[in-house]
């Protein structure tokens, strides 16, 4: 039995013990915990509930066995508080769910709102607030959790498995309900979260058998809100952008053309260090601008063509369209932010609200709306390039521009 849901199961078993007595083996085969949720909008308009239910006794068993080893529960109600409850009317065990890894909430859910959804997850004694918040994109989040892909025995940890490898890249933002809750209010700031799509995967076929064709799950890009209010999403390289200028960019590669005249003399770069300063300002005639300021440090860690990067000039030309990467990188992700999502999941406005915060108590009701939109801004990139591992000529190296 999988070590950590044992625990799992052994902590539901021994809370239900100091609620309700003693309980036997018999009763505790009996119990159903749930690992992760997907709330959409049902076609009645009633909140739809999957539950993503572990069965301790499947688990439990060696070598296998007929019983799954968890059950997708469809419930309906009109909040989803009376979801979970009507989960009992459709599945045959006591069901806790003090131990969910992950939420998932469908795109239509999303765009109506989860204000009442994270109000009832900050008042329940039994959903945690440091669980994944994730929206399924061109897909419901029932699809998402039905998905059978990995090795592991249980689904929710093959997410909960994707999403923490995925803590260390940067095109992707992944939070959790209390990273909502934070942003929620939508004051100068408003909630970024990460993307489950599905994927077509195909198994390798043994001898005499034809490839297995499955679903597999994508985490990939973002989804932006303006206030609890799903408005949109950004692909990869937007999200990079966006994790550059909100601090949250962690280790990445990227790939820099070396020669302005060769799009395929290519360079990549690993980002190892890279901060980011927002500074507002407003003139005499009210107008607010910003001046973003990034700082990168970078390592060569591979070089296409035969380019040799002990040339200083060639060395001075890729560092120099390092920055310009940077900035268009994140010139773009600003503008597509605010002229296409118009929410601002930058920080613009709460780093207004620290300078001029008697201004901001007058804007801040039309901040994301009328004023965010339409502020000017300057991005300047100062990047440092590393030569790591790169120190020699490459085999068979050409001269420069050749």
């Amino acid at each position: 039995m999988n070590k950590k849901l044992f625990l799992v199961i052994l902590m539901a078993a021994l809370s239900a013990m100091l609620l309700t007595g003693c309980w036997d083996r018999k009763e505790l085969n009996q119990l159903g915990i749930a690992m992760a949720i997907g709330l959409d909008k049902g076609d009645d308009g009633k909140i739809q509930l999957t539950s993503q239910i572990v069965r301790p006794s499947a688990i439990q068993k060696k070598g296998g066995g007929n019983e799954p080893p968890y059950e997708l529960v469809i419930s309906s109600g009109d909040s989803v508080f009376e979801a979970i409850r009507h989960t009992v009317k459709e599945f045959d065990r006591r069901s806790f769910f003090s131990h969910i890894k992950v939420i998932v909430v469908g795109e239509e859910y999303a765009r109506e709102g989860l204000e009442d959804t994270i109000d009832f997850i900050t008042r329940s004694h039994e959903l945690r607030k440091t669980t994944w918040l994730i929206v399924a994109s061109d897909c419901k989040a029932s699809e998402v959790l039905g998905v059978k892909h990995g090795l592991e025995k249980v689904q929710a940890n093959y997410m909960e498995g994707i999403l923490k490898s995925q803590e260390i890249e940067s095109s992707s933002a992944i939070s959790k309900v209390i990273d909502f809750i934070k942003a929620m209010p939508g004051e100068g700031n408003n909630p970024v979260t990460g993307v489950f799509s599905l994927m077509d995967v195909k198994s390798v076929p043994s001898e005499g058998t034809e490839p297995e064709q499955r679903k597999g799950l994508k985490l990939s890009g973002s989804a932006l809100f303006k206030k609890d209010k799903l408005a949109g999403f950004l692909d990869n390289k937007d999200t990079l952008g966006l994790n550059i200028l909100n601090g949250k960019c962690k280790k990445t590669s990227i790939n820099v053309q070396a020669l302005n005249n060769k799009a395929d003399s290519q360079v990549t770069i690993e980002l190892i260090k890279i901060k980011c300063s927002i500074k507002p300002s407003i003139n005499k005639e009210g107008n607010i601008s910003f001046n973003v300021a990034i700082k990168a440090e970078g390592n060569m860690t591979e070089v296409k063509q035969d380019l040799d990067v002990t040339n200083l000039q060639l060395f001075e030309q890729i560092n120099s369209n390092f920055s310009n990467y940077i900035k268009l990188l994140t010139d773009k992700s600003i503008n597509n932010i605010q002229k296409n999502m118009k929410t601002d999941v930058i920080g613009f406005g709460r780093t207004f609200e620290i300078k001029y915060p008697k201004i901001w108590s007058k804007i801040k009701d039309k901040w994301n709306d009328a004023i965010f939109p339409n502020v000017s801004y300057t991005v300047k990139v100062d990047t440092r390039l590393n030569r790591t591992g790169l120190t020699l000529k490459p085999l068979n190296a050409k001269k420069l521009g050749k």
